[in-house]
């Protein structure tokens, strides 16, 4: 057992008064994806441009509903579209509210 701290949580305590939004969430927490992004409450429509998770819960036990599908679907829920970046390899997303924000900002998956 080790402690978790859910993403709304940690944006909770985000200093939003110094940044107007975030640029790139990448996330890769073995088969825990899914459950993280909807840990982030409101945040991830509010106040992100650009999402890369991995949808490979079929690789860790107990984690299968962390899927490239169920990430899809979640992330269309949230404003969300999918997109194919040259610099990606798994699932990446941007916001429709930062269309135009997202035309400035690189990303890179590591």
């Amino acid at each position: 057992d080790v402690p978790v701290y859910s993403l709304k949580m940690f944006f909770d305590g985000f200093p939003w008064d110094r940044f107007k939004y975030i640029d790139y969430l990448k996330i890769d927490a073995q088969g825990s994806d899914l459950k993280i992004l909807k840990s982030a409450g409101s945040y991830l429509r509010e106040r992100v441009v650009y999402v890369t998770a991995e949808g490979d819960g079929n690789m860790y036990i107990g984690a299968s509903e962390c899927s490239n599908k169920n990430i899809i679907s979640y992330m269309e829920t949230q404003g969300f579209t999918r997109i194919h970046h040259p610099n990606t390899t798994d699932p990446t997303f941007v916001n429709k509210k930062y269309i135009e924000e997202s035309k400035k900002i690189y990303i890179k998956q590591a």
